[in-house]
């Protein structure tokens, strides 16, 4: 169902004005899919769990830029910003 929007827009091209939908099935396109336009699914809950199912359960990249994200998350810069850095000594032992 569209709550908003979802008309193309006058003119050449494909562009859509700001969209809304809701009850799209799981496995919709919109849903498991990254999307390329302004059009944000709106999905109901159960409860916590069915939530945090459903989130991981999805196949979207974060972020974008280039080939969609691989730069971001799988770059050396992507992966620091999951690393903690830790200082390990080690006592070398001296010659006699």
């Amino acid at each position: 169902m569209v709550l908003a929007g979802g008309e193309r827009a006058a003119g050449d091209g494909y562009f859509l004005p700001p969209t809304i939908v809701t009850q799209l099935p799981e496995d919709a396109r919109l849903i498991t899919e990254e999307q390329f336009g302004p059009v944000l699914p709106v999905q109901h809950f159960s409860d916590i769990e069915d939530a945090i199912r459903r989130a991981t359960a999805a196949n979207v990249p974060f972020g974008g830029i280039k080939q969609s994200g691989i730069g971001r998350n799988y770059s050396e810069l992507g992966l620091k910003g999951n690393m903690e850095a830790r200082v390990i000594s080690v006592l070398k032992s001296q010659a006699p």
